[in-house]
Protein backbone atom coordinates (compact mmCIF):
# COMPACT_ATOMS: atom_id res chain seq x y z
CA UNK A 1 0.00 0.00 0.00
CA UNK A 2 1.02 3.65 -0.28
CA UNK A 3 3.99 3.72 2.06
CA UNK A 4 4.18 7.52 2.02
CA UNK A 5 0.59 7.89 3.29
CA UNK A 6 0.04 6.38 6.71
CA UNK A 7 -0.66 8.95 9.42
CA UNK A 8 -4.22 10.20 9.83
CA UNK A 9 -3.23 13.72 8.82
CA UNK A 10 -1.52 12.39 5.68
CA UNK A 11 -4.61 10.43 4.62
CA UNK A 12 -6.83 13.47 5.14
CA UNK A 13 -4.49 15.67 3.09
CA UNK A 14 -4.15 13.07 0.34
CA UNK A 15 -7.94 12.94 0.00
CA UNK A 16 -8.07 16.71 -0.39
CA UNK A 17 -5.21 16.71 -2.90
CA UNK A 18 -6.76 13.93 -4.98
CA UNK A 19 -10.15 15.58 -5.39
CA UNK A 20 -8.92 19.15 -5.64
CA UNK A 21 -6.82 17.99 -8.61
CA UNK A 22 -10.08 16.75 -10.14
CA UNK A 23 -11.96 20.02 -9.93
CA UNK A 24 -13.41 19.89 -6.41
CA UNK A 25 -13.58 22.94 -4.15
CA UNK A 26 -12.21 22.17 -0.69
CA UNK A 27 -14.55 23.29 2.09
CA UNK A 28 -13.98 23.44 5.87
CA UNK A 29 -15.95 21.25 8.23
CA UNK A 30 -19.36 22.57 9.19
CA UNK A 31 -20.10 22.84 12.94
CA UNK A 32 -20.59 19.61 14.87
CA UNK A 33 -23.73 21.11 16.41
CA UNK A 34 -25.90 22.08 13.40
CA UNK A 35 -27.05 25.67 13.36
CA UNK A 36 -29.93 25.39 10.89
CA UNK A 37 -31.01 21.76 10.97
CA UNK A 38 -33.50 20.88 13.73
CA UNK A 39 -33.79 17.28 12.51
CA UNK A 40 -30.49 16.18 14.10
CA UNK A 41 -28.72 16.92 17.40
CA UNK A 42 -25.24 16.59 15.89
CA UNK A 43 -23.97 16.44 12.32
CA UNK A 44 -24.10 12.68 11.54
CA UNK A 45 -22.55 12.62 8.07
CA UNK A 46 -20.59 14.67 5.58
CA UNK A 47 -23.61 15.30 3.38
CA UNK A 48 -25.77 16.95 6.04
CA UNK A 49 -24.39 20.48 5.52
CA UNK A 50 -25.36 20.13 1.82
CA UNK A 51 -28.95 18.91 2.26
CA UNK A 52 -30.45 22.17 0.99
CA UNK A 53 -28.15 22.03 -2.04
CA UNK A 54 -29.31 18.51 -2.86
CA UNK A 55 -32.93 19.56 -2.39
CA UNK A 56 -32.51 22.56 -4.68
CA UNK A 57 -33.26 25.10 -1.96
CA UNK A 58 -29.77 26.56 -1.95
CA UNK A 59 -27.12 27.11 -4.61
CA UNK A 60 -24.07 24.94 -3.92
CA UNK A 61 -20.72 26.71 -3.41
CA UNK A 62 -19.39 24.85 -6.48
CA UNK A 63 -20.49 22.05 -8.80
CA UNK A 64 -18.16 19.64 -6.96
CA UNK A 65 -16.77 19.94 -3.43
CA UNK A 66 -14.60 17.91 -1.04
CA UNK A 67 -14.62 18.05 2.76
CA UNK A 68 -13.62 16.37 6.00
CA UNK A 69 -16.62 16.71 8.27
CA UNK A 70 -16.76 16.46 12.06
CA UNK A 71 -19.51 13.94 12.87
CA UNK A 72 -21.06 12.37 15.95
CA UNK A 73 -23.42 9.41 16.24
CA UNK A 74 -24.52 8.01 19.57
CA UNK A 75 -26.51 5.03 18.27
CA UNK A 76 -23.55 2.66 18.81
CA UNK A 77 -22.43 4.16 22.13
CA UNK A 78 -22.82 0.84 24.00
CA UNK A 79 -20.49 -0.88 21.49
CA UNK A 80 -17.56 1.51 21.97
CA UNK A 81 -14.63 -0.45 23.35
CA UNK A 82 -16.26 -3.77 22.48
CA UNK A 83 -16.46 -3.50 18.69
CA UNK A 84 -13.09 -1.91 17.98
CA UNK A 85 -14.37 -0.11 14.87
CA UNK A 86 -17.23 1.67 16.65
CA UNK A 87 -16.91 5.17 18.04
CA UNK A 88 -19.07 8.26 18.61
CA UNK A 89 -17.13 11.27 17.29
CA UNK A 90 -15.44 10.66 13.93
CA UNK A 91 -14.26 12.42 10.80
CA UNK A 92 -15.92 11.69 7.48
CA UNK A 93 -14.10 12.27 4.20
CA UNK A 94 -16.45 13.06 1.35
CA UNK A 95 -16.60 14.18 -2.26
CA UNK A 96 -19.84 15.66 -3.56
CA UNK A 97 -21.19 16.52 -6.99
CA UNK A 98 -24.21 18.68 -7.73
CA UNK A 99 -24.85 17.51 -11.28
CA UNK A 100 -21.23 17.75 -12.46
CA UNK A 101 -20.21 14.11 -12.84
CA UNK A 102 -21.60 10.61 -13.09
CA UNK A 103 -21.57 7.28 -11.30
CA UNK A 104 -18.75 6.18 -13.57
CA UNK A 105 -16.53 9.08 -12.48
CA UNK A 106 -17.34 8.61 -8.80
CA UNK A 107 -16.57 4.89 -8.88
CA UNK A 108 -13.45 5.25 -11.01
CA UNK A 109 -12.03 7.95 -8.72
CA UNK A 110 -12.80 5.95 -5.58
CA UNK A 111 -11.04 2.93 -7.07
CA UNK A 112 -8.05 5.01 -8.16
CA UNK A 113 -7.65 6.71 -4.77
CA UNK A 114 -7.84 3.39 -2.94
CA UNK A 115 -5.64 1.25 -5.19
CA UNK A 116 -3.16 3.51 -7.01
CA UNK A 117 0.28 3.14 -5.47
CA UNK A 118 0.76 6.91 -5.50
CA UNK A 119 -2.29 7.28 -3.26
CA UNK A 120 -3.39 4.63 -0.73
CA UNK A 121 -2.17 1.61 -2.67
CA UNK A 122 -4.59 -0.91 -1.18
CA UNK A 123 -4.56 -4.45 -2.56
CA UNK A 124 -7.27 -4.58 -5.27
CA UNK A 125 -7.87 -8.30 -4.66
CA UNK A 126 -9.08 -7.52 -1.13
CA UNK A 127 -11.73 -5.04 -2.24
CA UNK A 128 -15.37 -6.06 -2.59
CA UNK A 129 -18.52 -4.01 -3.05
CA UNK A 130 -22.26 -4.14 -2.59
CA UNK A 131 -24.71 -2.57 -5.05
CA UNK A 132 -28.45 -1.99 -5.08
CA UNK A 133 -30.06 -5.05 -6.62
CA UNK A 134 -31.88 -3.06 -9.36
CA UNK A 135 -28.95 -0.76 -10.16
CA UNK A 136 -27.53 -2.61 -13.15
CA UNK A 137 -25.59 0.49 -14.26
CA UNK A 138 -23.47 0.50 -11.09
CA UNK A 139 -22.98 -3.28 -11.29
CA UNK A 140 -21.77 -2.96 -14.89
CA UNK A 141 -19.34 -0.16 -14.01
CA UNK A 142 -17.75 -2.24 -11.25
CA UNK A 143 -17.67 -5.41 -13.36
CA UNK A 144 -17.00 -4.19 -16.90
CA UNK A 145 -15.13 -0.91 -16.40
CA UNK A 146 -13.24 -1.45 -13.13
CA UNK A 147 -12.86 -5.19 -13.73
CA UNK A 148 -14.07 -6.40 -10.35
CA UNK A 149 -15.00 -10.12 -10.47
CA UNK A 150 -18.66 -10.98 -10.11
CA UNK A 151 -18.04 -12.91 -6.89
CA UNK A 152 -16.89 -9.68 -5.25
CA UNK A 153 -20.01 -7.68 -6.19
CA UNK A 154 -22.95 -8.38 -3.88
CA UNK A 155 -26.46 -7.16 -4.75
CA UNK A 156 -28.26 -5.72 -1.73
CA UNK A 157 -31.87 -4.87 -1.03
CA UNK A 158 -33.34 -1.43 -0.43
CA UNK A 159 -32.64 -1.52 3.30
CA UNK A 160 -28.89 -1.85 2.66
CA UNK A 161 -28.13 -0.19 -0.67
CA UNK A 162 -30.64 2.63 -1.07
CA UNK A 163 -30.53 6.00 0.69
CA UNK A 164 -32.60 6.99 2.52
CA UNK A 165 -33.44 3.31 2.98
CA UNK A 166 -36.75 1.70 2.06
CA UNK A 167 -38.47 -0.81 4.32
CA UNK A 168 -38.65 -2.76 2.14
CA UNK A 169 -39.79 -0.74 -0.91
CA UNK A 170 -40.82 2.61 0.47
CA UNK A 171 -39.25 5.39 2.47
CA UNK A 172 -39.49 9.12 3.11
CA UNK A 173 -40.46 11.37 0.22
CA UNK A 174 -37.68 13.45 -1.27
CA UNK A 175 -34.33 13.05 -2.99
CA UNK A 176 -32.92 9.55 -2.83
CA UNK A 177 -30.95 6.99 -4.75
CA UNK A 178 -29.02 3.73 -4.78
CA UNK A 179 -25.63 3.40 -3.13
CA UNK A 180 -22.61 1.17 -3.46
CA UNK A 181 -20.57 0.28 -0.40
CA UNK A 182 -16.87 -0.52 -0.63
CA UNK A 183 -15.35 -3.12 1.72
CA UNK A 184 -11.77 -4.12 2.42
CA UNK A 185 -10.75 -7.55 3.69
CA UNK A 186 -8.53 -6.83 6.65
CA UNK A 187 -7.43 -9.07 9.52
CA UNK A 188 -10.09 -11.65 8.80
CA UNK A 189 -13.06 -9.31 8.48
CA UNK A 190 -14.76 -7.21 5.83
CA UNK A 191 -14.49 -3.57 6.87
CA UNK A 192 -16.77 -1.04 5.19
CA UNK A 193 -14.57 1.89 4.25
CA UNK A 194 -16.53 4.01 1.74
CA UNK A 195 -20.14 4.52 0.71
CA UNK A 196 -21.04 6.16 -2.61
CA UNK A 197 -24.62 7.42 -2.82
CA UNK A 198 -26.11 8.29 -6.20
CA UNK A 199 -28.95 10.74 -5.63
CA UNK A 200 -30.89 10.39 -8.86
CA UNK A 201 -34.57 10.20 -7.89
CA UNK A 202 -37.26 12.22 -6.18
CA UNK A 203 -39.41 9.81 -4.18
CA UNK A 204 -43.08 10.86 -4.08
CA UNK A 205 -45.96 8.76 -2.78
CA UNK A 206 -46.23 4.98 -2.93
CA UNK A 207 -44.68 2.41 -5.29
CA UNK A 208 -44.52 1.24 -7.99
CA UNK A 209 -44.17 4.64 -9.71
CA UNK A 210 -42.88 6.74 -6.83
CA UNK A 211 -39.23 7.03 -7.93
CA UNK A 212 -39.07 9.90 -10.42
CA UNK A 213 -35.74 10.69 -12.12
CA UNK A 214 -34.35 14.15 -11.44
CA UNK A 215 -32.67 16.27 -14.15
CA UNK A 216 -29.11 15.72 -12.92
CA UNK A 217 -27.20 13.10 -10.97
CA UNK A 218 -25.92 14.12 -7.53
CA UNK A 219 -23.02 12.31 -5.85
CA UNK A 220 -22.69 12.01 -2.07
CA UNK A 221 -19.86 9.90 -0.64
CA UNK A 222 -18.55 9.22 2.84
CA UNK A 223 -15.40 7.44 4.04
CA UNK A 224 -14.58 7.05 7.74
CA UNK A 225 -11.13 8.55 8.31
CA UNK A 226 -10.45 6.49 11.42
CA UNK A 227 -11.28 3.19 9.71
CA UNK A 228 -9.07 3.80 6.70
CA UNK A 229 -6.31 5.03 9.04
CA UNK A 230 -6.41 1.71 10.92
CA UNK A 231 -5.93 -0.16 7.65
CA UNK A 232 -3.16 2.12 6.41
CA UNK A 233 -1.31 1.86 9.73
CA UNK A 234 -1.70 -1.92 9.92
CA UNK A 235 -3.43 -1.96 13.31
CA UNK A 236 -6.47 -4.07 14.27
CA UNK A 237 -8.48 -1.25 15.85
CA UNK A 238 -9.30 2.41 15.30
CA UNK A 239 -8.13 2.89 18.90
CA UNK A 240 -4.61 1.89 17.92
CA UNK A 241 -4.27 4.55 15.22
CA UNK A 242 -1.90 7.45 15.77
CA UNK A 243 -4.58 9.86 17.03
CA UNK A 244 -6.07 7.54 19.63
CA UNK A 245 -2.69 6.11 20.60
CA UNK A 246 -1.60 9.56 21.69
CA UNK A 247 -4.66 10.02 23.90
CA UNK A 248 -4.61 6.51 25.40
CA UNK A 249 -0.86 6.52 25.99
CA UNK A 250 -1.08 9.82 27.87
CA UNK A 251 -3.58 8.21 30.24
CA UNK A 252 -1.53 5.02 30.66
CA UNK A 253 1.53 7.06 31.57
CA UNK A 254 -0.51 8.71 34.31
CA UNK A 255 -1.99 5.54 35.81
CA UNK A 256 -0.45 2.03 35.64
CA UNK A 257 -3.27 -0.40 34.91
CA UNK A 258 -4.02 -3.09 37.47
CA UNK A 259 -7.37 -4.52 36.33
CA UNK A 260 -7.90 -7.46 33.96
CA UNK A 261 -6.69 -6.98 30.40
CA UNK A 262 -9.96 -6.94 28.44
CA UNK A 263 -11.97 -4.71 30.81
CA UNK A 264 -9.01 -2.33 30.89
CA UNK A 265 -8.95 -2.15 27.07
CA UNK A 266 -12.69 -1.49 26.93
CA UNK A 267 -12.46 1.24 29.57
CA UNK A 268 -9.48 2.89 27.89
CA UNK A 269 -11.22 2.96 24.51
CA UNK A 270 -14.36 4.46 26.02
CA UNK A 271 -12.37 7.14 27.83
CA UNK A 272 -10.43 8.04 24.68
CA UNK A 273 -13.49 8.08 22.43
CA UNK A 274 -15.74 9.98 24.82
CA UNK A 275 -13.22 12.63 25.88
CA UNK A 276 -12.42 13.37 22.23
CA UNK A 277 -16.13 13.80 21.53
CA UNK A 278 -16.57 15.98 24.61
CA UNK A 279 -13.69 18.26 23.65
CA UNK A 280 -15.24 18.92 20.25
CA UNK A 281 -18.73 19.43 21.68
CA UNK A 282 -17.61 21.80 24.44
CA UNK A 283 -15.47 23.64 21.89
CA UNK A 284 -18.76 24.76 20.36
CA UNK A 285 -19.98 26.07 23.69
CA UNK A 286 -22.32 23.31 24.88
CA UNK A 287 -22.55 22.33 28.53
CA UNK A 288 -24.04 19.11 29.98
CA UNK A 289 -27.76 19.30 30.55
CA UNK A 290 -31.00 17.30 30.74
CA UNK A 291 -32.18 17.62 27.13
CA UNK A 292 -31.17 17.00 23.53
CA UNK A 293 -27.54 17.64 22.57
CA UNK A 294 -26.65 18.72 26.10
CA UNK A 295 -27.91 15.40 27.43
CA UNK A 296 -25.78 13.46 24.93
CA UNK A 297 -22.77 15.41 26.21
CA UNK A 298 -23.79 14.52 29.76
CA UNK A 299 -24.01 10.84 28.81
CA UNK A 300 -20.60 10.86 27.18
CA UNK A 301 -18.97 12.49 30.20
CA UNK A 302 -20.61 10.13 32.68
CA UNK A 303 -19.76 7.04 30.66
CA UNK A 304 -16.14 8.19 30.52
CA UNK A 305 -16.12 8.79 34.26
CA UNK A 306 -17.57 5.32 34.88
CA UNK A 307 -14.88 3.80 32.67
CA UNK A 308 -12.30 5.63 34.77
CA UNK A 309 -14.02 4.35 37.92
CA UNK A 310 -13.49 0.83 36.58
CA UNK A 311 -9.78 1.61 36.26
CA UNK A 312 -9.59 2.83 39.84
CA UNK A 313 -10.19 6.56 39.41
CA UNK A 314 -11.93 8.22 42.35
CA UNK A 315 -11.16 11.87 41.54
CA UNK A 316 -11.64 13.97 38.39
CA UNK A 317 -9.21 12.96 35.64
CA UNK A 318 -10.87 13.60 32.28
CA UNK A 319 -9.90 17.27 32.17
CA UNK A 320 -6.25 16.18 32.19
CA UNK A 321 -6.79 14.52 28.79
CA UNK A 322 -7.97 17.69 27.06
CA UNK A 323 -4.41 18.68 26.21
CA UNK A 324 -3.54 15.28 24.63
CA UNK A 325 -6.77 15.41 22.59
CA UNK A 326 -5.96 18.93 21.44
CA UNK A 327 -2.40 17.97 20.53
CA UNK A 328 -3.61 14.91 18.60
CA UNK A 329 -6.15 16.91 16.55
CA UNK A 330 -4.64 20.38 16.31
CA UNK A 331 -2.98 19.89 12.92
CA UNK A 332 -6.41 20.15 11.26
CA UNK A 333 -8.37 21.84 14.05
CA UNK A 334 -6.08 24.61 15.40
CA UNK A 335 -9.15 26.36 16.83
CA UNK A 336 -9.26 23.77 19.63
CA UNK A 337 -6.37 25.57 21.31
CA UNK A 338 -8.52 28.69 21.69
CA UNK A 339 -11.20 26.91 23.73
CA UNK A 340 -9.09 24.42 25.70
CA UNK A 341 -9.57 26.30 28.96
CA UNK A 342 -13.31 26.57 28.33
CA UNK A 343 -13.52 22.82 27.74
CA UNK A 344 -11.44 22.12 30.84
CA UNK A 345 -13.76 24.19 33.03
CA UNK A 346 -16.92 22.51 31.70
CA UNK A 347 -15.55 18.97 31.84
CA UNK A 348 -13.92 19.31 35.28
CA UNK A 349 -17.13 20.64 36.82
CA UNK A 350 -19.22 17.82 35.30
CA UNK A 351 -16.91 15.02 36.40
CA UNK A 352 -16.46 16.55 39.84
CA UNK A 353 -20.25 16.52 40.37
CA UNK A 354 -20.62 12.94 39.13
CA UNK A 355 -17.71 11.65 41.21
CA UNK A 356 -19.56 13.03 44.23
CA UNK A 357 -22.54 10.84 43.32
CA UNK A 358 -20.29 7.83 42.78
CA UNK A 359 -18.37 8.17 46.05
CA UNK A 360 -21.58 8.24 48.10
CA UNK A 361 -23.00 5.33 46.15
CA UNK A 362 -19.81 3.32 46.52
CA UNK A 363 -20.02 3.62 50.31
CA UNK A 364 -23.58 2.30 50.27
CA UNK A 365 -22.75 -0.54 47.89
CA UNK A 366 -19.71 -1.62 49.92
CA UNK A 367 -21.78 -1.62 53.12
CA UNK A 368 -24.46 -3.66 51.36
CA UNK A 369 -21.88 -6.15 50.05
CA UNK A 370 -20.41 -6.56 53.53
CA UNK A 371 -23.87 -7.22 54.95
CA UNK A 372 -24.81 -9.76 52.27
CA UNK A 373 -21.44 -11.49 52.52
CA UNK A 374 -21.89 -11.85 56.26
CA UNK A 375 -25.24 -13.53 55.61
CA UNK A 376 -23.60 -15.74 52.93
CA UNK A 377 -25.74 -14.21 50.17
CA UNK A 378 -23.93 -14.08 46.82
CA UNK A 379 -26.36 -11.94 44.83
CA UNK A 380 -27.49 -8.34 45.24
CA UNK A 381 -31.30 -8.23 44.95
CA UNK A 382 -32.57 -6.42 41.86
CA UNK A 383 -34.93 -4.23 43.87
CA UNK A 384 -31.99 -3.07 46.01
CA UNK A 385 -29.89 -2.31 42.90
CA UNK A 386 -32.78 -0.32 41.48
CA UNK A 387 -33.14 1.67 44.71
CA UNK A 388 -29.42 2.50 44.58
CA UNK A 389 -30.00 3.89 41.11
CA UNK A 390 -33.37 5.56 41.58
CA UNK A 391 -32.79 7.05 45.04
CA UNK A 392 -29.05 7.65 45.09
CA UNK A 393 -28.19 7.92 41.38
CA UNK A 394 -25.70 5.04 41.41
CA UNK A 395 -25.58 3.27 38.00
CA UNK A 396 -26.18 -0.47 37.93
CA UNK A 397 -23.02 -0.95 35.85
CA UNK A 398 -20.96 0.14 38.83
CA UNK A 399 -23.00 -1.95 41.27
CA UNK A 400 -22.04 -4.93 39.08
CA UNK A 401 -18.41 -3.85 39.00
CA UNK A 402 -18.11 -3.58 42.78
CA UNK A 403 -20.08 -6.79 43.30
CA UNK A 404 -17.80 -8.70 40.90
CA UNK A 405 -14.76 -7.60 42.91
CA UNK A 406 -16.24 -9.61 45.81
CA UNK A 407 -17.39 -12.60 43.74
CA UNK A 408 -21.02 -11.49 43.78
CA UNK A 409 -23.63 -10.92 41.06
CA UNK A 410 -26.68 -8.71 40.60
CA UNK A 411 -30.23 -10.00 40.08
CA UNK A 412 -30.94 -8.58 36.62
CA UNK A 413 -34.47 -9.94 36.33
CA UNK A 414 -35.36 -8.34 39.65
CA UNK A 415 -33.79 -5.06 38.55
CA UNK A 416 -35.80 -5.14 35.32
CA UNK A 417 -39.01 -5.91 37.19
CA UNK A 418 -38.37 -2.97 39.53
CA UNK A 419 -37.80 -0.71 36.49
CA UNK A 420 -41.09 -1.79 34.95
CA UNK A 421 -42.98 -1.40 38.21
CA UNK A 422 -41.59 2.10 38.72
CA UNK A 423 -42.44 3.05 35.14
CA UNK A 424 -46.02 1.86 35.53
CA UNK A 425 -46.42 3.95 38.65
CA UNK A 426 -44.82 7.06 37.21
CA UNK A 427 -45.90 6.74 33.58
CA UNK A 428 -42.27 6.89 32.33
CA UNK A 429 -40.37 4.72 29.85
CA UNK A 430 -39.63 1.37 31.51
CA UNK A 431 -36.41 1.00 29.51
CA UNK A 432 -35.02 4.31 30.75
CA UNK A 433 -32.84 3.19 33.67
CA UNK A 434 -31.46 0.24 31.72
CA UNK A 435 -30.59 2.21 28.62
CA UNK A 436 -27.09 3.63 28.65
CA UNK A 437 -26.16 1.84 31.91
CA UNK A 438 -28.34 4.06 34.08
CA UNK A 439 -27.01 7.35 32.82
CA UNK A 440 -30.10 9.26 33.85
CA UNK A 441 -28.66 9.18 37.36
CA UNK A 442 -28.41 12.45 39.19
CA UNK A 443 -30.39 14.62 36.73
Amino acid sequence: MGQHIRRTSEIRQAFFDFFEARGHLRLPSAPLVPQNDPTVLFTPAGMNPFKDCFLGRQKPPAEAVVSCQKCLRANDIDKVGIDMYKHTFFEMLGNFSFGKYSKRDAIAWAWQFLTDSYWLGLNPSRISVSVYRDDTETYDIWHDVIGLPADRITPGDASENFWPPDTPERGPDGLCGPCTEIFYEYLGRQVEIWNLVFTQYNRVGDPPDNLRPIPSMNIDTGMGLERIAAIMQGVPSVFETDVFHRIINSYKLKRPLTCAAQPAVTYLCRIADHIRACVFITHEGLKPGPKKAKYVLKQLLRRAVMAGFGLGEREPFLHLLIQPVTEAMIDFYPELRETASQSEHIIFKAEQDFFGVLRKGEERVNALIASLSGARIGEIPGAVAFDLFQTHGFPIALVELLAADHGMTVDHSGFTAACVCHAQRSGSDPTGPRTGLGLDAGQ
